[in-house]
């Protein structure tokens, strides 16, 4: 596993000697305490996903949170999203696309604009001509820029907003594309009056923005098919079983745990939103971390409490 840029694992720590949880009381306990230490925001949900239905692609949805959570750190608090954001812009893909998934698989090609650097491959090809879909799945499993850039193009803003207002994500917010900040792109600044929004946490800004409730809410409709069809679930859910970065959630779980999810880092975030299963139970959770001064703290919290949920989960 790749260390992190900025991971001071070995010479601080917010998490101590890892506990052996036995109940969720312990775990919010825990994840309290390692808030206190931190050197940012910590929050938090973990939810049950609730049993698998399927209902048309057209009717209107309700959002999932009216399950009690298991765990709920500031679970309507606004994070710095980093990556996380790229979840609704996967659901507004396959929304679109729905009825007429093979049009996925047509070759599009990325504008030179959008092959911005950071995470992913597509922009150091000299001409990278992927399909639409391949576009989702980078734009997933490794966290594509160029890739993400492209389909926020594709989609506009527009569809990526109504997309997430059909699942009730109330603190989700796309404002701006990846890597398009006054540091990367001076021309950028007018986003800041634009459309973006920004909050700040800690003395840091941040333009794309979740909370851990929507994430825990996209991913309990990815689990349970309310809004899609079965066709689109699928498809959509083939990236996020192929995440390759396991430093946060995954860490300390068995290799072949069978886990859905989407990381974010940024200097100050860290953070992994997914679907996990251990026998015959599936929770959506979400842990975020802004504000953090040490991103690694972030990472390491993350991965600590990953591991009291699923020894929980196992107990049964």
């Amino acid at each position: 596993m790749h260390a992190l840029e900025g991971d001071t694992a070995g010479e601080r720590s917010v998490t101590g000697p890892r506990p052996e949880l036995e109940s969720w009381t312990e775990l919010r306990s825990a994840a309290k305490r390692i808030d206190e230490r931190l050197d940012g925001r910590l929050g938090m949900v973990v939810c049950d996903a609730g049993p698998d239905q399927n209902v048309e692609s057209d009717h209107d949805v309700e959002s999932d949170s009216s399950s009690t959570p298991l765990v709920a750190i500031r679970p309507t608090e606004r994070f710095g999203a980093a990556s996380l954001v790229k979840l609704p812009i996967l659901y507004a893909l396959y929304r679109t696309y729905d009825g007429r998934l093979a049009d996925l698989d047509r070759p599009h090609s990325i504008a030179p604009e959008n092959r911005v650097g950071g995470d992913g491959l597509f922009h150091l090809l000299s001409d990278p001509t992927p399909t639409t879909e391949d576009l989702a799945t980078a734009m997933i499993s490794v966290s594509d820029n160029a890739a993400t850039n492209e389909l926020i193009d594709h989609l506009g803003f527009d569809a990526i907003d109504e997309g997430a207002a059909d699942l009730g994500l109330e603190g989700t917010r796309l404002g701006r594309k990846m890597m398009q900040t006054p540091a990367v792109d001076p021309s950028a600044a007018a986003l800041e009056t634009d459309r973006a929004s920004p909050i700040e946490s800690n003395g840091h800004r941040y333009v794309n923005w979740v909370t851990p409730r929507d994430c825990a809410t996209l991913l309990s409709d990815i689990h349970g098919g309310r809004t899609l069809s079965s066709a689109a679930y699928e498809r959509l859910a083939r990236p996020l079983a192929h995440q390759h970065d396991g430093s946060m959630v995954p860490r300390y779980l068995p290799p072949d745990v069978d886990i859905l999810h989407k990381t974010g880092n940024l200097p100050s975030v860290a953070a992994d939103a997914g679907l996990l299963t251990v026998g015959e139970r599936t929770v959506a959770y979400a842990i975020c971390c802004d504000g953090l001064e040490h991103r690694g703290e972030g990472v390491d919290a993350i991965a600590e409490l990953s591991a009291g949920v699923y020894r929980i989960l196992e107990q049964g």
